[in-house]
């Protein structure tokens, strides 16, 4: 176990070496403040602090403090969690801080400091429009609703802050989603009147939606909250008219028609939501949404039709001509089957996935959908085939990616095999040329997340 210590801790020096191309010294942590400045994770700061975005470098820093924290070293985590705030602070405009604002917020009302709490949240709305993309701006804001409803009064001001903050959101369908969610929240809290403005404000942004099956995802979250206030008639008829309007649209994409249909499922209008299914003749949409309709079948009585359901999308998938767009669609089902609680059905759904990837044009082969594959094959228990998934990569940049990916994902249970792919990432990044910079954050997060692996051993 020493010569692993000794391993990541080389590693540690070596990924610094290869990738510290700086963040233009605008970070600069006073390292006197870490005790053991030889441990892992003493290595894994400096290793963070040389990735150039603010925004994902203070969250690796807030990460490591976690580490810090778990090991009963307080001094450490705190000097680091305080760095962090510094910086988020004094970050300039576009930085995309917010994320890490959040997960240091929480950090601190674990420990009951609300004050320091609700100053990083109300950074963190206030910088969420210059995150740029709608996914990033709304996991912010879902996340700093979440924690005000869960803290209560004390952060009543920055719940209505973000709840302000929605609008600047650009995709209308993410934009319902959190309105109508909150909605729900406040009904669950006996706030009748906010719950109502908040789905009345949700329904123009759903009506302005162009693609109708996005649309009608939007309006049957709407329903939701409009059954979760007791006006059920009102539900109905929206949920209909959502109905309708999908049976008349021209095409089907499957990312809004699974999410429409799966929602009908949890609405119980699951006749509903298979009517529409056989309307869907493409095979690599009827694969997703066949699964995203099974998905919602995990009751005893209604499993045994949930996995006819399945049975049907993996025939579904198996018919998608282009292997790229196969692999994709195995992919959407073993997922779903995981969800399912399906550990081995996924992972005969993952092996399909990773043959038909195999069979394609090795450029056309997709840094995500091969993360997703990783993801996959350690949540049912299969690092064997892990190291097939980075032969997959097209080029070095996306092996140093995907082995960094695993050196991630499986270090909370798979320390040899993190530490191995550590180095296989930082070898193929060395192998490439400027284009390999894309790989750097990915590395430098599996190297800060390897960092406290030599503490845990000692321990």
């Amino acid at each position: 176990m020493n010569r692993l210590h000794r391993l990541v801790a080389l590693l540690a020096v070596a990924l610094l070496s290869a990738c510290a191309t700086g963040p233009g010294g605008e970070s600069s942590f006073n390292y006197r403040l870490l005790d053991d400045r030889e441990s892992g994770l003493a290595y894994a700061v400096r290793f963070a602090a040389e990735v150039r975005d603010a925004g994902p470098r203070s969250v690796l820093l807030v990460d490591i403090a976690d580490r810090y924290a778990e090991l009963d070293r307080a001094a450490e985590a705190e000097a680091l969690r305080q760095f962090v705030g510094e910086r988020i602070a004094t970050a300039p405009e576009g930085s995309g801080v917010s994320p890490a604002a959040v997960r240091l917020a929480r950090s601190y009302l674990e420990r009951g400091m609300t004050a320091r709490a609700t100053t990083l949240l109300e950074e963190a709305v206030s910088r969420v429009g210059s995150l740029g993309e709608s996914r990033a701006q709304a996991q912010v804001l879902e996340d700093v609703i979440d924690i005000s409803f869960e803290t209560g009064d004390e952060l009543f001001d920055v719940l209505r802050a973000a709840i302000e903050a929605v609008f600047v959101i650009e995709d209308l369908g993410r934009r319902v989603d959190i309105l109508a969610e909150a909605a729900v929240r406040y009904q669950a809290q006996g706030v009748r009147q906010s719950a109502n403005v908040l789905i009345q404000q949700a329904i123009p942004a759903a009506g302005n939606i162009a693609e109708p099956w996005a649309q009608a995802a939007a309006f049957a979250e709407i329903a939701r909250a409009y059954r979760a206030i007791g006006e059920t008639e009102r539900a109905d008829r929206m949920i209909a008219d959502a109905v309708s309007a999908a049976r008349e649209a021209d095409t089907a994409p499957a990312e809004s028609a699974s999410t429409f249909l799966s929602r009908l499922v949890a609405l119980d209008r699951r006749l509903d939501a298979l009517d529409l299914a056989e309307g869907i003749g493409r095979p690599a949409a009827r694969a997703v949404v066949l699964a995203a309709i099974a998905e919602g079948y995990d009751t005893e009585e209604l499993r045994p039709s949930g996995f006819i359901l399945y049975a049907r999308a993996v025939s579904a998938a198996g018919r998608v001509g282009d292997a790229v767009a196969r692999a994709g669609s195995y992919l959407h089902v073993a997922e779903s089957y995981l969800r399912f609680g399906e550990d081995q059905l996924a992972l005969i759904q993952a092996s399909n996935a990773a043959r038909s990837l195999a069979q394609a044009d090795p450029q056309s082969r997709e840094t995500a959908m091969l993360e997703r594959l990783v993801d996959l094959f350690l949540a049912v228990d299969a690092p064997s085939e892990l190291a097939g998934v980075s032969d997959l990569a097209p080029t070095a940049a996306v092996e140093a990616r995907v082995s960094a990916h695993v050196a991630v994902a499986a270090e909370g249970t798979y320390i040899a095999v993190a530490a191995e792919h550590l180095e296989r990432a930082r070898e193929a990044r060395a192998e490439g040329d400027g284009a390999q910079n894309t790989a750097s954050r990915d590395i430098a997060t599996a190297a800060a997340r390897l960092g406290r692996i030599g503490e845990a051993i000692d321990d």
